[in-house]
């Protein structure tokens, strides 16, 4: 048996939250905050899915991977191969 790392979520924060505070910290209304971060929640998957890496500074880089069985070669492999995608940052 193998262990291995997890991350332990200990609160969630909603996106209102989150407006307020950069309300406090800025001179943006939470309105307008909250209309930017829904902005780049579609923005975003719309990139990732071009196969482009979003940065978003120092918060993280974001990018989708797959993973696959293996093929001999090129012409053997399918799409059929493909085990899933995930998001990574």
């Amino acid at each position: 048996k193998k262990f291995y790392a997890s991350a332990t979520n200990r609160a969630e924060v909603s996106l209102r939250t989150l407006a307020k505070e950069i309300k406090e910290i800025s001179t943006v209304s939470v309105p307008d905050t909250t209309a930017v971060i829904e902005a780049l929640l579609q923005i975003i998957p719309r990139h990732l899915g071009a196969g482009a890496v979003v940065r978003l500074g120092e918060f993280g880089s974001f990018s989708v991977n797959v993973c696959s069985e293996g093929a001999a070669s090129e012409d053997e492999f399918s799409s059929g191969l493909i085990k899933g995608k995930q998001s990574s940052c």
